[in-house]
């Protein structure tokens, strides 16, 4: 795992998606990254995709209005001019944090770091936001 903190996009995936965020006007990489934790059996979540959903379910929040206090710039000017994100959305992504914070490959990652805790309060927030 890429990563150097425990926060939703301090890790490769979610930095690199971020980048693939920028190419587009709409919200289709966005459903795309949560629909793929979605989509996905029970069990078989991987750390990747689970990083780039949780940043993707940091922009639904963001454009709901609850942003994250350290959105990374890309994302802040990603979410200035796009519109609310439906309810429909919203819950989605709040789905997608619980699923993997209960379940997951990335969960289990983490389990094995002295940032367990963190990550934890990390998802719980983004949760919170949603």
């Amino acid at each position: 795992m890429g990563a150097w903190g425990y926060g939703n996009f301090e890790n490769d995936n979610a930095s690199d998606w971020l980048y693939e965020l920028q190419g587009v006007d709409d919200l289709s990489v966005v459903i795309a990254a949560l629909k793929a934790v979605l989509e996905e059996p029970s069990g078989e979540l991987d750390s990747a995709t689970c990083c780039i959903a949780l940043a993707a379910a940091e922009i639904v929040a963001a454009l709901a209005g609850k942003p994250l206090g350290s959105l990374p710039e890309i994302a802040q000017f990603w979410v200035c001019d796009k519109s609310s994100p439906t309810a429909e959305t919203v819950l989605e992504a709040k789905v997608v944090a619980t699923r993997v914070r209960e379940k997951s490959e990335l969960r289990e990652l983490w389990a094995e770091t002295n940032d367990f805790g963190l990550w934890l309060k990390a998802i719980e927030n983004l949760a919170s936001r949603l």
